[in-house]
Order: C-alpha cells, then structure tokens, then sequence
C-alpha cells in the first residue's frame, strides 16, 4: 500500500502518477489558453487520481486455485486507462496544434 500511495497518489511526489497527471492537466489547460484554475476540455481526457482510494488500488481479487497469487485488478485498470488516455491526448494533441493543413481529396504523386 505505502509503495501504491508513493508512486500513484502521491502529489507531492514528482515521480507519481497523480503529480504528472495534476501537472499534465495544468499544462494542457495553459496550452489551450484557459483562465487561471480553469481546466480545459483537453485537460479533461487525463484521469484524474483523486477519484480513486488506496483502498480500492490496493485490494486483491481472489486468486484462481490455491496455486497462484491474487491480483491488482483495480490497480491494472486504473493504469490502463491512463496509458490509453496517453496515446489518445498524444494524438489530440499533433492533431490541434501541430497539423497545419486540412484532409486533401487530390493526389501529390507523380
């Protein structure tokens, strides 16, 4: 639970995943030219950790026999969401403010 808190929920931890998702938003939300505490509709696609508990991250299933572990399944979606949010902000992101061109219907090719 203490290792969970440090590196997921901890905001004063700069290595955390709350601290970059925190930052993250406010950077978003500046690039998108928002008002000071304001977030933007960019800043929205990053899950926020304050959502979840240490509780719920840290509670194992049952395991399947009497042979194998129990697993982190909360903790395993939780960081799968925000992987995928990555991958989903990166590609907002190149789209609005790197891609200075529209669809094009014609060819280049020779």
């Amino acid at each position: 639970a203490a290792l969970v808190d440090l590196l997921v929920l901890d905001r004063d931890n700069p290595r955390s995943l709350a601290w970059v998702a925190h930052t993250l938003r406010g950077r978003l939300a500046k690039l998108a030219g928002s008002e000071p505490n304001e977030l933007s509709a960019l800043s929205y696609r990053v899950p926020d950790p304050k959502t979840w508990t240490l509780a719920d991250l840290c509670t194992m299933d049952r395991p399947a026999d009497e042979t194998s572990m129990g697993s982190l399944t909360t903790l395993r979606r939780a960081l799968a969401r925000y992987s995928d949010a990555a991958f989903d902000l990166s590609d907002v992101v190149g789209t609005t403010y790197f891609t200075h061109s529209g669809e094009s219907k014609q060819s280049v090719g020779l």
